[in-house]
């Protein structure tokens, strides 16, 4: 019977003693280890809590329960970084507050833990000063995008979940801006008196081209007609030419036959010459 008795209290004991005061924190979730939770520069930490009683506050505010809220390392002894969010909040009930991650680019190249802390008000934050703090937890830089012609590398961030170590990071990206150019998209004089002489250029090309092939169809068109007006027409009738008189008359002289004079047919006798005659 005791062992059962036992049994059934044991989950409420343990549940009474896990409480701390850390417990009362809801982001970061008191509930869980340092480092359980990582948020990034620049993006909103919408820290909240649940309140802390008198029992919490007299032990550990010395009685204050309107504080003010800082952001400091995790350790604050090995590094020290601390930023003022707000002031004067009443902690004794729930309440929240948005704040927008900003720690410097120092304080994440020196480390990446960083934990929430109430103190009294109108005091700067030392190790010494009486506090509530949360759980720890991480803040890594934001994406940042960089052009390189060398061979790329891989950076790779562990976070130790142990409570007393702390992690030094070396930045190893380098971010650049560059200035654009309004001017840029317009284009200048040159641009456009080039633009202006190769369309005229074109143009040209396109009219030369167009004027050699009509040149081409007119040679041939003109050498058809003439090929066609050379041959014969296969029903003309060449008519004869008339002829001159004058021409006509000469021309028949020119053809009227030589008269042939014809010889006696007897053959001539032989004549005696006179010798008394000298010839």
């Amino acid at each position: 019977m005791r062992l059962l008795l036992l049994a059934a209290i044991s989950p409420l004991f343990q549940t009474v003693t896990a409480v701390t005061v850390q417990s009362y924190w809801k982001i970061p979730d008191g509930n869980q280890s340092d480092f359980a939770s990582t948020y990034t520069e620049g993006n909103i930490l919408p820290t909240a809590w649940n309140g802390w009683d008198s029992s919490w506050t007299n032990y550990y505010l010395n009685g204050t329960t309107i504080a003010d809220l800082w952001v400091t390392s995790y350790n604050f002894k090995q590094y020290q970084y601390s930023q003022y969010p707000t002031g004067n909040v009443n902690i004794s009930q729930a309440g929240s507050y948005n704040w927008t991650i900003d720690v410097t680019s120092t304080g994440l190249a020196n480390t990446a833990e960083y934990v929430l802390r109430f103190i009294q008000p109108g005091q700067t934050y030392n190790s010494s000063a009486l506090q509530i703090s949360s759980t720890g937890f991480i803040i890594l830089p934001s994406q940042v995008t960089t052009t390189t012609t060398t061979t790329p590398t891989s950076t790779s961030t562990q976070a130790s979940t142990s409570t007393t170590s702390v992690i030094t990071l070396t930045p190893t990206t380098t971010t650049t801006s560059a200035a654009v150019d309004p001017s840029s998209s317009v284009l200048n004089s040159g641009a456009k008196a080039g633009i202006g002489v190769g369309v005229a250029v074109g143009v040209i090309g396109i009219l030369a081209f167009l004027a050699f092939i009509l040149r081409r169809r007119g040679y041939f068109t003109q050498d058809s007609s003439a090929f066609s007006s050379s041959e014969p027409e296969q029903n003309s009738v060449v008519e004869p030419a008339e002829l001159n008189a004058t021409s006509e008359e000469a021309s028949k002289n020119d053809y009227l036959p030589v008269p042939v004079h014809e010889l006696s047919g007897s053959p001539p006798l032989p004549i005696e010459l006179d010798a008394s005659k000298t010839y």
